[in-house]
């Protein structure tokens, strides 16, 4: 699992976001190998760079195995155990 700050500024469907890798998720049980955290983010979020999750538990839920979670911006993300 790679940890990643992803700090480019783009625009995506005429909002400004920090990125435009983002997949859309197919299904509760649709896993990504590049996902996204915010401390502005929810964990309702699919974990793209639109729409990013606000833990790091939540995205580690929808990230394959040797895939990436993108840490967009500072915040209290608090404790995280990768095993």
């Amino acid at each position: 699992m790679i940890i990643t700050a992803a700090l480019q500024t783009v625009a995506y469907a005429g909002q400004t976001t920090r990125s435009t890798l983002a997949k859309p998720m197919s299904g509760s049980n649709a896993t990504l190998t590049r996902t996204y955290v915010s401390g502005t983010g929810d964990d309702g979020n699919p974990c793209t760079a639109p729409w990013p999750c606000q833990t790091f538990a939540a995205a580690l839920a929808v990230t394959v195995a040797g895939g990436e979670i993108y840490v967009l911006d500072s915040a209290n993300y608090g404790p995280v155990n990768i095993k």
